[in-house]
């Protein structure tokens, strides 16, 4: 009788609140492709950590705040050094995975979403990531001192609430079916890293880290080097695992794009992305091509892509 109270209970509390059961992924129009997964399909699993490469980026940089409109960061400084709540899944259309949330309820009336910070995420000073940390980066981004586009982006976000120290909440101004995973595209960093008042005018202090990668050295407008964080909290987790593997990843700059195939044939650097079909058939000839010592593949893929 008395086991009976008690689910009766819990029951009623679920209705009350109005929540679902915690979920670890998002999809929009149909039901998403992992579920409960070690890894994802398209990752190496015989890959191993360690070696480097050195690839090239065109223009400058001068900040080291890539959250900035009037300033420039290095290229996959996003990426490489903030995870954010849930991962996009580069194998479907529109899906996301706990990465920072470990998991997320969405109200049944569609109007909040909570989100569950993972136990065991931390920056790479050691500190633990928290809730305040995620509503701290939110406040920041939606701030006038970070780009216009963070407004946009969550501009249906009413409020932010942190329950504990490992849940947040997020309310919305109305329904919208994607902003439980828009949300989940925030990028956290730390509160040690800049004060508000430091956000906008302090571009050289190096970000504490959430992501798998710090900066090692760099060079204004010249050169980048990231170094993998050996103890990156989330190395083993699905939606990480087998990836982010080279110990260093160099980005050298160049400001004009003749220079910088002429400096990869020269091999100054390891690797180019191609997609412009004219380069691609006039340009990517020449001895070190003929000996293989530079290989030219085309990496076959099923997406849409635009005419040239």
């Amino acid at each position: 009788m008395r086991l009976k109270k008690v689910i009766t209970l819990i029951l009623i509390l679920i209705v009350q609140y109005g929540y679902t059961f915690a979920n670890q992924s998002i999809s929009i129009g149909y039901e998403a492709k992992y579920d409960r997964f070690d890894h994802f399909d398209y990752v190496n699993t015989a890959s191993t950590k360690g070696g480097n490469i050195i690839i090239s980026a065109f223009g400058t940089f001068d900040s080291l705040n890539p959250f900035l409109l009037k300033s420039l960061s290095p290229a996959q400084m996003n990426n490489l050094m903030f995870d954010t709540l849930m991962t996009r899944s580069l194998d479907e259309p529109s899906s996301s995975y706990a990465l920072v949330a470990d998991s997320y309820e969405l109200a049944k009336d569609k109007l909040s979403v909570t989100y569950f910070i993972d136990e065991s995420a931390e920056f790479s000073n050691g500190n633990r990531l928290t809730a305040y940390d995620v509503k701290f980066s939110f406040e920041l981004l939606m701030s006038e001192s970070a780009h216009p586009q963070y407004r946009i982006y969550w501009s249906d976000i009413e409020s932010v609430i942190v329950q504990d120290e490992m849940t947040i909440k997020f309310n919305f101004k109305r329904k919208n079916p994607e902003l439980h995973m828009i949300i989940g595209d925030l990028p956290i960093f730390s509160r040690d890293w800049l004060s508000s008042e430091e956000f906008s005018e302090t571009f050289r202090k190096e970000p504490i880290a959430s992501g798998p990668y710090t900066i090692k050295n760099y060079e204004v407008g010249k050169y980048i080097i990231y170094e993998r964080n050996q103890n990156y909290w989330a190395k083993d987790k699905s939606s990480r695992k087998y990836m982010y593997n080279f110990d260093k990843i160099t980005i050298k700059y160049y400001k004009d794009m003749t220079v910088a195939l002429e400096a990869f044939k020269a091999g100054e650097y390891d690797y180019i992305l191609e997609n412009h079909s004219k380069r691609w058939a006039r340009d990517y000839e020449g001895p070190n091509f003929m000996n293989n010592k530079i290989i030219k593949t085309e990496l076959i893929h099923q997406n849409n892509s635009g005419i040239q």
